[in-house]
Parts: C-alpha cells; structure tokens; sequence
C-alpha cells in the first residue's frame, strides 16, 4: 500500500454537482499530511483524485499552484462513471 496526501478543495462533481472537499494526491510529500488553500508546498501543480460518494464516479482534478501557495482553482483532467 502506498503513501499519499489529502488536499481540501471545494470541487463540485461534474457528474451529479455533489460538493467534493477531500481529495487524495501523490504530487506533494507522501506521508498522511493534509494540506489546504493557502498552504505553501513544493510543486508547481498538484494531481489530485477522489470519488463522489453519491454517483460514484471518478474524479481527476490539477489543483493550480502559484508563487508555492495552494490556490482554489482547478481543472477537471478526466472523469470515469462506475
């Protein structure tokens, strides 16, 4: 089993619009951290993911990054239906 981190970012399922807050990423430092808007990291961009508990689908999301800060904008890179 490997590591990874949460980032909390309000996302909103493109799918079914349930509210996304917790997502799991293997962009930043790989040990349970969670990290939240504002915080400072060491990446230009974070790849994170989750699934809606309501529909089911899977979400991939690139949190932006700017000036080392986590920002609350994002891009949806793919979305698969179970």
């Amino acid at each position: 089993m490997g590591m990874f981190d949460y980032v909390h970012i309000h996302v909103k399922c493109p799918v079914c619009g349930h509210k996304l807050k917790n997502f799991q990423t293997k962009s930043l430092e790989n040990m349970l951290e969670h990290y939240r808007i504002g915080d400072t990291v060491n990446a230009d961009r974070i790849h994170a993911y989750t699934s809606c508990p309501f529909c089911h689908s899977f979400i991939d999301i690139e949190i932006k990054v700017e000036n080392g800060k986590i920002t609350d904008r994002y891009d949806v890179i793919s979305v698969k239906r179970s």
